[in-house]
């Protein structure tokens, strides 16, 4: 039986879980956010008895189906590792979350369903690793997505409709290579070619480097970390600037060095990632 990650129980996730529940599947559900008054109505599987419960275990005993895990946990780089599934579709509103999804995707060569949706619009897009655009390829990571508090469940279930199509046609080795734009109910394709130059993605999987994650802590400085391992402090070939912070000078710039993660002040995400991955890879 193949398993499949719905990261997110929400407005979507609770749709489209109800949806794969009837399917023959296993879902792993991870949330650890816990059921709010303001989930009711929106999110269809809880009630008023399900206020201050971890959402995905309260999702699991909704469904009454034996083949659901549910993980209440956040999805970092310490428990991402605990994904072991065939497909992984996103039902977030977290743009850190879905580029961390895309990073371990490509690592460890799963695909998954990108989903996002507002009261009127949304987006599906299905990355197969080496074979289509990834997520870091379709989109820059510039700014934030705030959060959609007023969802209609009957538009989220329509878009989940979608979502768990596809899904199981990419358990058949079939999907859909185009992205799929929604406004209302009206579907617009687009076509997303590979970026050669993607840092994620343009290499082979054997080039790969170490999964490294990206997050924007305050505008202009990126934390990169990696999921895998610490860094080597005396193994690093770059000019020491300081050592209390530890800071070391790469493509003429200063880093902030942990044992844990990197600080450093860059304009994108891609250009943060490329000095993550030249530290790291000293540091090997």
């Amino acid at each position: 039986m193949k398993t499949i990650a719905i990261i997110g129980v929400g407005a979507l996730g609770t749709q489209t879980a109800s949806l794969l529940s009837k399917e023959n599947v296993a879902l792993l559900l991870i949330d650890k956010d816990k059921v709010e008054r303001r989930n009711l109505g929106r999110q269809i599987l809880f009630t008023k008895k399900d206020l201050g419960e971890f959402k995905a275990t309260q999702a699991q005993k909704r469904l009454h189906n034996k083949n659901i895990t549910a993980l209440p946990m956040f999805l970092t780089d310490k428990t991402i590792h605990q994904l072991k599934c065939d497909l992984i579709l996103d039902c977030t509103d977290n743009l850190e979350t879905r580029f961390l999804i895309n990073q371990y995707s490509l690592t460890k060569n799963i695909p998954w369903i990108f989903a996002s949706l507002n009261e009127k619009e949304a987006s599906l897009f299905t990355i197969i690793p080496q074979k289509t655009a990834c997520f870091s390829c379709l989109y820059s990571g510039k700014g934030n997505q705030a959060p959609c508090t007023s969802l209609d469940p009957n538009y989220a279930k329509f878009i989940a409709k979608f979502q768990v199509k596809e899904a199981l046609s990419i358990l058949r080795k079939e999907y859909t290579k185009e992205l799929r734009y929604f406004h209302g109910k009206k579907e617009t394709r687009f076509i997303v070619k590979r970026n050669p130059n993607c840092s994620i993605c343009s290499k082979p999987k054997k080039e790969l480097k170490p999964l490294l994650i990206t997050r924007s802590c305050i505008k202009g400085v990126f934390e990169v970390y990696s999921l895998d391992r610490e860094l080597d402090f005396t193994k690093l070939k770059f000019k020491i600037i300081r050592t209390s912070p530890f800071v070391i000078e790469v493509n003429k710039k200063e880093v902030i060095v942990t044992k844990h993660k990197l600080l450093i002040k860059e304009t994108t995400r891609e250009e943060a990632l490329a000095i993550g991955e030249k530290v790291y890879e000293s540091a090997r």
